[in-house]
């Protein structure tokens, strides 16, 4: 599932946001291509078709600017609604629903696991049994 959103810059520049869901994959075995299934999610900025960042970064933007990408594209708020409305509809997608329950599942299980361990004795310093005598500050 791609999606692809394309917008004229001030100069004139053609910019381009393309977001992509890979449902499968091939992969090279020693010579013999195969496919495999995957989930995995990429995005990635162009101006004039160089790629300039995949990174949204909506934190103390420029003045008249929603966010900016790899410190060379500003993004209005008009264009930051359509970028966020494609990467709602792409992440909406079921397999990538089920990837993030997963994950989710997953660390709730990691988290079991290390509180476990620490209840046990387990120093999260160290990863021994030190009994708080590690010199790993």
């Amino acid at each position: 599932m791609q999606r692809t959103i394309d917008w004229q810059s001030k100069n004139g520049n053609a910019l381009r946001f393309e977001i992509n869901l890979a449902l499968e994959k091939e992969i090279n075995l020693d010579g013999d291509k195969s496919v495999i299934a995957c989930c995995e999610l990429s995005q990635r900025f162009l101006i004039d078709g160089q790629y300039v960042g995949d990174y949204i970064n909506r934190r103390n933007p420029p003045k008249g600017l929603a966010a900016t990408v790899g410190g060379r594209l500003g993004l209005t708020v008009e264009t930051l609604a359509l970028i966020d409305a494609a990467i709602a509809e792409v992440t909406s997608h079921p397999a990538w629903q089920a990837k993030q329950a997963k994950i989710a599942a997953n660390r709730a299980g990691v988290e079991k696991l290390e509180s476990t361990r620490r209840a046990n004795g387990l120093c999260p310093r160290c990863g021994t049994y030190c009994h708080g005598d590690c010199s790993s500050n």
